[in-house]
């Protein structure tokens, strides 16, 4: 008697939760519509779907290749569509597993001696070395020509002159 009182409970939480949001949800043989009724910027109470739906279920009924269609790719598609008409060529949606590698790529540790590289001529030197940096620590300044590398598990020395071989 407890458990489906509260269960009850719970469902009924989750409605009022949903019903404060305006967040209303149809079904009859079609994907859940979400109807959304909140402020808006322009001012209006109702931000109105219908559009977005027939052109999903005309993808769904009548496109030739339908069986290929893929609803994440088309709701992603849809979200990056909305993001790019904002008109600000900084922001960007990515898909939540081009997100997680992102996250992951930023968010990890990075390992080296802290310099940037480049070429003055055709000889490899040290553009700056980051502040903090085991270069930095080691006296390393900008201008500084890097005659080689020792790494045991690659030979950077013969990368480095292939590469300076093929610049001509």
């Amino acid at each position: 008697m407890l458990l489906f009182l509260g269960v009850g409970l719970v469902i009924f939480g989750a409605g009022f939760w949903l019903g404060q949001r305006g967040i209303l949800f149809e079904s009859a043989e079609k994907p859940i519509k979400v109807k959304v009724t909140r402020d808006l910027p322009a001012g209006k109470k109702e931000l109105d779907f219908n559009l977005f739906w027939q052109v999903w279920d005309k993808l769904h009924t009548d496109y030739l290749q339908k069986d290929e269609l893929s609803d994440a790719k088309l709701v992603f598609g849809a979200i990056r569509g909305m993001v790019a008409a904002a008109g600000d060529p900084y922001t960007t949606f990515l898909e939540p597993s081009e997100q997680k590698l992102t996250t992951e790529d930023l968010s990890g540790s990075f390992e080296g001696v802290g310099i940037q590289i480049g070429f003055k001529g055709t000889q490899l030197a040290v553009i700056a070395p980051l502040e903090g940096s085991p270069a930095d620590k080691a006296g390393l300044s900008g201008g500084d020509f890097i005659l080689f590398i020792k790494d045991e598990k690659r030979d950077i020395k013969r990368e480095i002159n292939r590469e300076l071989n093929s610049r001509g």
